[in-house]
């Protein structure tokens, strides 16, 4: 004989539950469901749901992980519509909700769903200093406060960071310039959390808070003036050149010519024996010339207000503006064509070009 999985009474040969007993358990999940959902409409205080919960548990055998995976299908949903305008009441209902169920953190965020709801809180106050002007300080010790209590780890919260910067460069330069005021709040932002804005996570190269950063270094080079504060670099710097813009994980190619001779012979041949032929005459060959791109290293690609410099383990490239006599601009990088007539084409690949092409146009060389 059988057990029942839901009352644990015996069941027949070959079965594992009462049919009565599985349509009162569904019977229960809809209803859990309903009043979860209605909780976190703030339709139902928690004390109303959780006194339900224990009746399901009671008359329809529901159980924690039915409340767990319940709880995370209404947040799942949830997620999806929510908006800046109800977050905080949803927090508060989030909040009490996990202090209060009586049921273990982690099993509750098995599906990260609580890190995404973390993730959203902090973003919208971060987003409000942009936005609405509020205050940096606050900003901070509530973001702190909502990332300690829903248990973010220091990437995510420093994920979350960047992620609103980089909404905000894409809003700042939809009209292709950044105002003073625009500058001082990225100042402000970038410095109150430590962001690294010119040595970006990979994800974020080439993104807009590059474009962010690169524009107020072109900004101070319009008026004249180097950025205050010079990037450092590994390796030795000129006097008065300072590092303006580092690019990671760059290819370097350069040309290539090979040479090789394609013979023409006169004359004729005759047979000596069976299969050996003698040829008389002349040879006479000329040079044919093909050139390629030659893959020569992977390293970083280092703009000062005087050179473009490659730097690699392998191998390394200094290329003052002033013997630079070509740019030409691609999708992924840059051909650099430099003076001489023994001169080889060198492209750079894995940048976006919009920094060098702006800045050898305004620097005065």
């Amino acid at each position: 004989m059988g057990t029942c999985k839901y009352c644990g009474k015996s069941t027949g040969l070959f079965s594992n539950k009462h049919a009565e007993c599985e349509n009162k358990h569904n019977e229960g999940l809809s209803s859990l469901s309903r009043y979860i959902k209605d909780y976190f409409d703030s339709k139902i205080a928690f004390a109303v749901l959780k006194s339900e919960i224990e009746t399901l548990r009671i008359q329809n055998y529901v159980t924690d992980e039915d409340v767990v995976s319940t709880a995370q299908n209404c947040l799942q949903a949830l997620s999806s519509t929510l908006k800046r305008q109800n977050a905080a009441n949803l927090y508060q209902h989030i909040k009490e909700f996990v202090t209060n169920i009586g049921l273990r953190y982690d099993a509750l965020n098995s599906t990260h769903i609580l890190d995404t709801f973390g993730e959203k809180f902090v973003r919208y106050h971060l987003v409000s200093f942009f936005a609405a002007g509020t205050p940096i300080q606050k900003v901070k010790q509530l973001a702190e406060r909502i990332a300690h209590e829903f248990h973010l780890t220091s990437q995510q919260v420093e994920q979350t960071h960047i992620d609103v910067l980089d909404k905000a460069a894409e809003n700042f330069l939809k009209d292709g310039i950044i105002t003073d005021n625009e500058q001082r709040q990225v100042d402000e932002y970038v410095q109150y959390f430590g962001i690294p804005i010119n040595q970006l996570p990979a994800q974020y190269q080439n993104s807009q808070i590059e474009k962010l950063a690169q524009a107020a270094v072109l900004k101070d080079i319009q008026r004249g003036s180097v950025p205050a504060n010079p990037l450092p670099v590994p390796v030795i710097l000129g006097r008065n050149e300072s590092a303006l813009w580092i690019y990671g994980n760059v290819t370097y190619y350069q040309e290539k010519v090979e040479k090789e001779f394609v013979g023409h012979h006169g004359g004729f041949s005759f047979k000596v024996m069976k299969g050996v032929y003698y040829r008389t005459g002349q040879s006479r060959g000329k040079p044919i010339e093909h050139s390629y791109m030659d893959k020569v290293g992977i390293g970083q690609l280092i703009i000062t207000n005087q050179n473009i410099i490659f730097y690699s383990q392998a191998k390394s490239v200094k290329i003052p503006f002033k013997k630079i006599v070509g740019l030409v601009p691609y999708s992924d990088g840059i051909e650099v064509q430099k003076e001489g007539a023994t001169s080889k084409r060198i492209v750079f690949q894995g940048l976006d070009c919009w920094f060098i092409m702006n800045l050898l146009s305004q620097i005065s060389i």
